[in-house]
């Protein structure tokens, strides 16, 4: 994604850019600048061999922990921290592609499984 630029005129003839989303300054003679954004917005989710490999992985990874589950309670908490997140749809993360819901089978919700995170960092830093 690109940045989302705020431009204003410096009256020299430079013009000074702020991304919105990843908050970079930049100063340029131009009125436009296009810069791939640090931060960006996730359109849409890894493609669907890579969202295989990724949840593979949290498979072995969570039959080799024990199967550990998160409790009702903590499941509803995460949901709620995704809910007011940019990359949940509802019912996928857009980031890496998972279910995340308040589901009882941890073999498809990402978030029932005690051995997995948000990949953006906002729940889970105890797995």
């Amino acid at each position: 994604m690109l940045c989302n630029f705020t431009t204003t005129n410096l009256g020299d003839g430079r013009f000074r850019h702020v991304c919105s989303v990843c908050t970079t300054p930049v100063v340029t003679r131009s009125s436009r600048c296009v810069r791939q954004c640090t931060k960006g917005f996730v359109a849409e989710p890894p493609s669907l061999p890579k969202q295989l490999s990724s949840w593979a992985k949290a498979i072995l990874k969570w039959e080799q922990a024990g199967k550990p589950v998160r409790t009702d309670e903590q499941v509803a908490a995460i949901l709620e921290v995704c809910k007011g997140c940019k990359h949940f749809t509802g019912t996928k993360c857009k980031v890496c592609g998972c279910r995340v819901n308040v589901g009882p089978h941890a073999i498809i919700n990402k978030a029932r499984m005690a051995t997995e995170r948000c990949p953006r960092g906002k729940w889970g830093q105890d797995a």
